[in-house]
This record gives C-alpha cells, sequence and structure tokens, in this order.
C-alpha cells in the first residue's frame, strides 16, 4: 500500500490505539485532520489548514518604516539580542521594550530626541531608570547601526542616584544560623539551601542552579553567570562537610537547589523560601535572603568580625 508523506501532517497513536492526525505548522494553530490520507474527506481538511496563515510577531504587520514598532522587532530578532545579551537580561529588555512600542510604536527612530529620554526616565525610580537607560541605548546603537537615520539621545545621560544608600537586610551571625539549623534539620529544602550558600558565598543567580551535577572531586565547579561572556572563568569551591551531608541526604532525582524546593525556579523564589524559613525559626523575618546569607562566608573562610556590621539588632 502507497502511503502519502504531506507536509506538516503529525500522526500518532493515542493510549486507546486510535491514529490521530494533525495539521501542525508553526505560527499556526493545530488542527484535527479526519478520514484516512488520501481521502476526499483528509484532503479536504488538510488544503483548507494549508490555506490558513501563519500568526505573524505582534505589531509585524502594521509596523510602518522607520518607526520604534519596526526598529523594536528588528532588534529582538538580531544578534545584537539574542546572542550577545544574556537570558536574563533579554528578559528584562523585551518587556521595557513592549512597554517603549505600546506607547510610542507608531513614531519615527529619527524623531526621537533627548528631551523625550529624558522625560522618560523622570517619571522612574533611579533602578529602574538604570535599566531603561540601558535598554533604550542598546536599541539606538542598533538603530544606528541599521541606519535608521537617528542619533543616540541616551548619549551623555545618566540615571538619578538613590537619596539615601540602603543599610539593606541585616547580616546573620552565628547565633542565628545555629537557630536555623536547629530548626531545619538535614533532609530538609530548607537546610539544604543555607548550607550551600554558606559554602559558595556565590551570586544568588548563581547559587540556585547549583547541585550535585556541579560536584567533581570534592569541589563544586562552575562558571559564574555574570561573567560567563567575558571570562568566562569556571570557579572551584571545596565542598564543606555540612553541605556534603545535607546534598547526600536530598533525594537523587533533586540535581539544585531550585528542584529541591519544588516551585523554586528563580533567585527571587529562593530568597522568599528563605525569608519563610527565617520566620519559621525566629518568629519573625531577618532578612533571610540569599544574598544576605552569602556574606557569611564558609566556616574557617572568615571569621563573624570579618563580615559586615550592618544591622546588628534585628527588627521585631
Amino acid at each position: 500500500m502507497t502511503s502519502i508523506r504531506l507536509p506538516y501532517v503529525l500522526e500518532y497513536v493515542d493510549r486507546h490505539g486510535k491514529v490521530r492526525r494533525y495539521f501542525r505548522r508553526r505560527g499556526s494553530k493545530q488542527i484535527a485532520l479526519p478520514g484516512i490520507p488520501g481521502s476526499d474527506e483528509f484532503m479536504a481538511a488538510y488544503q483548507a489548514a494549508l490555506a490558513t496563515q501563519p500568526k505573524q510577531e505582534i505589531g509585524a504587520g502594521r509596523s510602518k518604516a522607520g518607526s520604534i514598532d519596526a526598529l523594536i522587532a528588528s532588534y529582538f530578532k538580531s544578534d545584537a539580542f539574542t546572542k550577545a545579551l544574556a537570558g536574563e537580561t533579554q528578559r528584562m529588555r523585551r518587556n521595557i521594550l513592549d512597554r517603549l512600542r505600546t506607547n510610542h510604536g507608531g513614531k519615527l527612530v529619527a524623531t526621537l530626541e533627548r528631551r523625550h529620554v529624558v522625560a522618560m526616565l523622570e517619571k522612574k525610580k533611579p533602578y529602574a531608570q538604570k535599566n531603561w537607560l540601558k535598554t533604550i541605548r542598546g536599541l539606538m546603537l542598533f538603530a544606528i547601526k541599521e541606519k535608521y537615520g537617528a542619533d543616540d539621545p541616551t548619549a551623555g545621560l545618566r540615571a538619578a542616584k538613590p537619596p539615601t544608600k540602603s543599610t539593606g537586610h541585616m547580616t546573620w551571625g552565628d547565633e542565628q544560623i545555629a537557630a536555623y539549623r536547629d530548626k531545619h534539620p538535614i533532609g530538609t529544602m530548607a537546610r539544604l539551601a543555607i548550607e550551600l550558600l554558606l559554602n559558595v558565598a556565590a551570586r544568588r543567580g548563581d547559587a540556585h542552579r547549583l547541585g550535585v551535577q556541579h560536584s567533581k572531586n570534592g569541589k563544586l565547579c562552575w562558571r559564574p553567570h555574570k561573567t560567563i561572556r567575558s571570562t568566562a572563568k569556571e570557579l572551584k569551591i571545596r565542598i564543606l562537610p555540612q553541605l556534603q551531608r545535607a546534598m547526600d541526604a536530598m533525594p537523587p532525582r533533586d540535581t539544585s537547589l531550585a528542584s529541591a524546593m519544588r516551585s523554586c525556579s528563580t533567585a527571587v523564589d529562593i530568597d522568599l523560601h528563605l525569608s519563610q524559613a527565617a520566620v519559621a525559626t525566629h518568629g519573625h523575618d531577618l532578612g533571610a535572603s540569599a544574598s544576605c546569607v552569602c556574606q557569611r562566608l564558609a566556616s574557617g573562610l572568615a571569621r563573624p568580625s570579618a563580615v559586615g556590621d550592618r544591622g546588628q539588632s534585628h527588627r521585631p
């Protein structure tokens, strides 16, 4: 029997033993195809599905040449965005540019001036200003390269500095760490979190990805995310006995701190989990973020007096 092979047709057998066929093309909705391939019923459904138009990128169909909308759509597809920027940076900048696109997408790139950028920044807090300024600057450098007929309106602009510098969370001392360990025994996710952070003193963005897959010859070996595009230097930190016991007590499938915590997939989630664990330990939040716990270097690497003196008394 001659078989018919058609583009975009997906065929599989479901759990009831029934053969199912779907038209599946990128950018188009999946469409069920009835009948047997080659039959009138099947071919009519296939031709109808083939005639459907794939979804276009948002704004692509209505973008005006030389507009901010068209520039951003092109920038999102470029190597300057997809390859030159880290994943988290892409996510942050995409959010900012989507808002810029919504408010000003129809305007011409060539008409964007310094005063317009200043007006955008004035409405934002200092840290948000910094992210917006970097994002718009990257976009305009791409525009200049692609000859959109524009100058860089961000040249010479700086984000505002915060009026006062925060002292941040208190730094945990031996007493808080001991109380935390007493409350959360070996084999719990909360214990794994603190032992890992105390051992490696890594950035929280790296710490939540570390696990047994990074263990080599008694050391944790990884390349920090922040420098992977510059030096790409690999760090090797000796695994202390406390961390090794915490790792050995976890199920084999829990290969990283994030997977061990199940619902925790980002560094911010890890912060929240530690904060909740601290509340369970002390009855209130001692500022149990990954960043402040990391300031307490692993045992033997720093004495309590060597750690910052911020927040000597905790909040009730």
